[in-house]
């Protein structure tokens, strides 16, 4: 048997702190948990002593095994968990400053349909395997997760109910931050409004496993683009360690790639710049006024990767081999893109 109390249309963290039975009555439930069958009782005497044996100032204690504490429909300013040791849940909450919770002992964290307006802090302790479900939320400021394994997870000492974590219709419209998180391939992500590229801070590992979590559900653009992501902080590895011997193939690489084609991610980037360098390339052999002298069949004769016509070109050979050369380079980069955006 588990047991969960519900705590309902609070405006402040304050009025849950000072809550006595003959205030609000009428915003306390307790559902009692057993097999598949739930009830709800309505407790106008509930024992708020007892309550605030579990909710004591920024920590929520569980009385027993199974034990969960759910808010709905609240308004909260700041909130400040720094020891959770029962499962949380909040439903329909709006949160107009920051919230910081610290969970431990695998505890898990619900948030559903609920609002962001500060900043976020979600801190799992290590080796704790806290557990985090969000659905239906939005962050309008920045979010940092710390320390939570992304994944199917059964709870301790027996008891095998299995606590799935899963981030389903979820706005990140500021920044998101994780650290020391890591995701298992069949972890639910579905509509997921990620930040900005430079907005989505993590290390390159994490990135990869995301690229694997949207291989597996089929979806080319978030597996692109967490495939972009992994490519920038390897480049960013390779950046700290420095232009070493053993090391400049990859920089040059990856600097080029950055640069031209976002690592694959835009397909417009390499036409701007096979526009750009034909152009200058052109303007050099042929002269300035070349381009409007001799017309834009000519200039696409010479744009032409796979045009071997060099022998109008003899003068600046040089020049119209590299340009062959880094044309190839661009094409390829093009539908590397291309392809990364479709399915062919």
């Amino acid at each position: 048997m588990s047991a969960e109390v519900e705590l309902q249309a609070f405006d402040s963290w304050d009025d849950v702190l000072h809550l006595t039975s003959q205030s609000a009555p009428e915003h306390i439930l307790r559902k009692d948990v057993g097999g598949t069958s739930y009830a709800k009782l309505g407790l106008p005497n509930f024992d708020t002593s007892h309550l605030k044996q579990i909710i004591s100032g920024n920590s929520i204690n569980a009385p027993s095994a199974g034990f969960s504490v759910s808010f709905s429909d609240c308004s909260f300013s700041e909130v400040r968990l720094d020891l959770l040791k029962a499962d949380i849940i909040f439903k329909g909450c709006h949160f107009s400053s920051d919230v910081t919770i610290e969970t431990s002992a695998s505890r898990k964290i619900t948030f559903k349909n609920c609002i962001f307006l500060g900043k976020v802090l979600l801190f799992s302790k290590p080796n704790s395997d806290g557990v985090l479900s969000l659905e239906d939320c939005q962050f309008k400021s920045s979010a940092e997760f710390v320390g939570f394994r992304f994944q199917p997870q059964m709870r301790p000492g027996g008891n095998l109910t299995e606590m799935k974590s899963f981030f389903i219709n979820i706005d990140f419209d500021n920044s998101l931050t994780l650290s020391g998180c890591s995701f298992s391939k069949d972890f639910r992500l579905q509509n997921i409004a990620w930040p900005n590229f430079d907005s989505l801070m993590a290390p390159r590992d994490t990135f990869r496993q995301l690229k694997i979590c949207m291989d597996e559900s089929k979806n080319l653009i978030d597996e692109a683009f967490f495939h972009s992501l992994e490519m920038e902080a390897y480049r960013k590895e390779l950046k700290k360690i420095g232009w070493r011997r053993n090391n400049w193939q990859d920089q040059f690489v990856f600097l080029f790639s950055r640069y031209t084609s976002n690592f694959a991610q835009s397909w417009f980037l390499p036409l701007v710049w096979m526009s750009l360098i034909s152009i200058l390339s052109y303007s050099y052999i042929c002269g300035l006024t070349a381009l409007w002298d001799c017309g834009l069949n000519s200039f696409f004769h010479f744009m032409n990767p796979f045009n071997r016509s060099s022998e109008h070109y003899m003068s600046a050979y040089t020049v119209w081999f590299l340009h062959k050369v880094i044309m190839i380079y661009l094409g390829y980069h093009f539908i590397v893109a291309l392809r990364r955006k479709t399915k062919f």
